[in-house]
């Protein structure tokens, strides 16, 4: 959202909070915010005293609450004077914002559908109506009632501009499917949204994706309305069933040198790492697109890949001789013996470019992942990095998913080091206190199977941290070196490897406060995987703790874009949440937290913080409730054990921090 820097800006997604002049302002007045919210919102931003007074002050008497409304005035006034003096008109009567110095980020989206799907807020984890007005719980019935049909009002907008969108003749084809996928997401219920997505998922070759569409649209129009879906819709799909909208099939792809077969495929006992062969996507014409972009991004794919050091991946040296797609899906050239492989086409059209690529399970033929994306010609050079960055963060955890099924009923000592690694860090991050430590055991089983695959001793670096963040450790002191002597046995075995030297910088950061030594570290490993979402994720914190909050919020962030699927975004989301906190910013801080708590909340180390946060935004009994969920869970945690190896070098925050914990509750 576009942030006007002269004016009253009022933000209503996620945590709600007002700026001036690009300033936050009222940080922790909940009332004051609150009195602002409303009259933004208001379709001439003005309100009578008398109904302001009785929404924000419920139950009070008359006279009270015109006082109170009196005293929150002047809490404005003092706090943001020139706002008051420009922006805020008080009369006898009623109060008013100026409506050309204030806008909101709900305003700004609406306004944005006009051309582009901005994507914040439409397509992230939360519905929508959970982040309009996040926060505002218990102020009172009459301002929560106010707030779900101003929910309502702004969402009927959003799906008007979306369908407008989506309908438009100059919108491209990928843009108005996310149109009608994101109408369909807040309303779902929608059958001519969901009817417009069907129909552009058949004609492009996705089927299936069709069809689970309409699968997903007759059970919800089932459990709502006890009604099928109408006549329309079923006729739609009985012409997809019948491969009636597919589109014109494309040109033959070049066919390779060599013959293609299906090869049987080993058990996973048999392998150690999963073997990946990337092709060179071809060019399906009409309009021809250059080779750069064709072997830019498979050469950009595989040297990320290589770095990360998870996968066994063939050079493009390799795969670059086999040109054209590598015959129906699950088949390769008989040269390879790959578990998995990717490829890619390009279409282009005037000026414009569909990339779309699918990763093959080469032992099942099925499909673990596909995706589309669109360019215009002018952007085809600037996409190729950022198409082989997404790649490269989309195929590690969807390969994850698919080998992890395959151990599904297996034992531990028929897999190899890979799977065992796999499957004891799925267990690991359900943060279950009564399977935690069986993660440990397959961990530890991986590491003894193959000593030389780094990757294990990453993935038990990450269980020793976990152990001392939740405050699960029963040896503190023991754990904390058994965690330095991982940390480092992974970093030697991955050499250079800037996932291994992240972890490593922030365990010296948090277990030692040996902050100019970190961030050395730290630097290197941004050095050498200055796009990888891990080696950002745990600079994040070690940035924050050594006193560089504003650097831990762009690395988080950056990470949460690379990953937004990863299966540990709760962690990504948290060490937002400390460097928000550390920034000072505890309306964001509180957010994260409440994003992270929403997709782990046995994660107590987030819930430390966010409680926290919460305490400075005068949220205190909410704070005090999730205290007496942090005690429930851990109960062994001590203010006082805290303190003693505090990681914040600003001890001034690290002190804030406890005292707030003292505040809400927790023992010393």
């Amino acid at each position: 959202m576009h942030q006007i820097n002269s004016g009253l800006y009022i933000r209503t997604l996620g945590s709600p909070g007002a700026s001036w002049a690009g300033k936050p302002v009222l940080q922790g007045k909940k009332k004051a915010t609150a009195l602002l919210v409303y009259l933004a919102l208001q379709p001439e931003q003005r309100a009578l005293r008398s109904k302001l007074a009785e929404l924000l002050w419920e139950g009070s008497e008359e006279d009270r609450a015109r006082s109170s409304l009196r005293q929150c005035l002047s809490e404005i006034r003092r706090e943001a004077p020139e706002l008051t003096e420009t922006a805020l008109e008080v009369t006898a009567t009623d109060i008013a914002l100026r409506s050309d110095r204030v806008s909101t980020d709900i305003g700004d989206l609406i306004a944005t559908l006009v051309q582009k799907i901005p994507g914040q807020h439409l397509e992230g984890g939360a519905e929508f109506c959970d982040l309009f007005l996040m926060g505002f719980g218990h102020i009172g019935q009459g301002f929560e009632s106010w707030a779900r049909d101003c929910c309502q009002s702004h969402e009927t907008q959003l799906i008007a501009r979306l369908f407008d969108l989506m309908e438009a003749p100059q919108t491209r084809a990928a843009e108005a499917l996310r149109a009608a996928r994101i109408i369909c997401r807040l309303d779902p219920l929608n059958e001519a949204a969901s009817r417009f997505a069907m129909r552009s998922l058949a004609e492009r070759g996705e089927t299936g994706a069709s069809l689970q569409i309409y699968s997903q649209l007759y059970e919800r129009l089932d459990d709502a309305l006890a009604m099928e879906p109408s006549a329309e819709t079923q006729a739609l799909v009985v012409a997809i069933k019948n491969g009636e909208l597919k589109e014109d099939q494309p040109k033959a792809a070049p066919i390779p040198a060599r013959p293609l077969t299906s090869l049987p495929r080993p058990t996973p006992s048999d392998e150690g790492p999963p073997k990946l062969a990337i092709f060179p996507f071809v060019d399906l014409g009409p309009v021809p697109v250059e080779s750069y972009f064709l072997h830019g991004i498979l050469e950009d794919t595989v040297s990320l890949l290589a770095q990360l050091r998870e996968l066994q991946v063939y050079s493009s040296n390799t795969t670059r001789q086999f040109q054209g797609l590598p015959g129906s899906p699950g088949s390769q050239p008989p040269e390879l013996n790959a578990d998995y492989v990717v490829t890619g086409s390009v279409r282009g059209a005037g000026d414009r470019f569909r990339i779309t690529v699918q990763l093959v399970d080469t032992r099942t033929g099925l499909v673990e992942w596909a995706n589309t994306y669109a360019a215009h010609a002018s952007e085809l050079f600037d996409m190729q990095t950022d198409i082989a960055i997404n790649l490269t963060h989309q195929l590690l955890p969807s390969v994850s998913a698919a080998e992890l099924r395959r151990t599904e009923g297996s034992l531990p000592e028929d897999l190899s080091a890979y799977h065992l690694m796999i499957r004891g860090r799925d267990i690991a991050f359900h943060l279950d206190p009564a399977t935690f430590i069986t993660a440990k055991s397959l961990l530890e089983e991986a590491c003894a199977r193959d000593p030389r695959y780094g990757i294990s001793r990453v993935a038990l670096t990450d269980w020793h941290s976990v152990l001392l963040g939740q405050g699960w450790s029963k040896d503190p002191v023991s754990d904390g070196r058994a965690l330095q002597a991982t940390t480092e046995e992974a970093v030697r075995l991955s050499g250079e490897s800037g996932r291994a030297l992240a972890r490593y910088a922030h365990n010296q950061t948090v277990l030692f406060g040996y902050a100019e030594q970190a961030i050395e570290i730290c630097s290197r490993a941004l050095r050498n995987a200055p796009n990888d979402a891990e080696a950002l994720l745990w600079s994040s914190p070690t940035l924050t703790f050594s006193g560089q909050p504003e650097a831990g919020i762009k690395n988080a962030r950056a990470a949460i874009q690379l990953s937004p699927c990863d299966p540990y975004l709760f962690r990504s989301e948290h060490f937002l949440s400390i460097a928000y906190f550390a920034a000072g910013n505890y309306a964001e801080a509180v957010a994260a937290g409440r994003r992270a708590q929403r997709l782990n909340p046995n994660y107590t180390s987030n819930l430390r913080m966010t409680a926290v946060a919460l305490a400075e935004t005068g949220e205190v009994t909410e704070a005090r409730n999730i205290a007496t969920e942090i005690k429930r869970l851990d109960p062994g945690f001590r203010i006082g054990q805290f303190l003693k190896k505090q990681p914040f070098q600003d001890q001034a925050t690290g002190q804030k921090y406890a005292a707030r914990l003292r505040e809400i509750g927790l023992q010393d």
